[in-house]
């Protein structure tokens, strides 16, 4: 059966996305820093689809309350 070559990627970048996508002000924040480093964020970790998905899941873990 033919297995899709990125599938465990997109799933894992979709995950990210939504996570990212539930958390206003986590998503506030990532639209705020492109605006000021598209470019090189592009090119540093907008280029792979490991680097998407570290940095949502990055942007999105920023306002995770701590647990107690």
């Amino acid at each position: 059966m033919f297995k899709c070559p990125y599938e465990n990627e997109a799933n894992a970048l979709a995950d990210a996305i939504k996570k990212l996508a539930a958390n206003n002000d986590a998503l506030n924040n990532f639209a705020s820093y492109l605006s000021y480093h598209f470019p090189v964020w592009l090119e540093r970790y907008g280029n792979t689809m490991e680097g998407l998905v570290s940095e949502f899941e990055h942007f999105a873990s920023m306002y995770d309350k701590e647990e107690e």
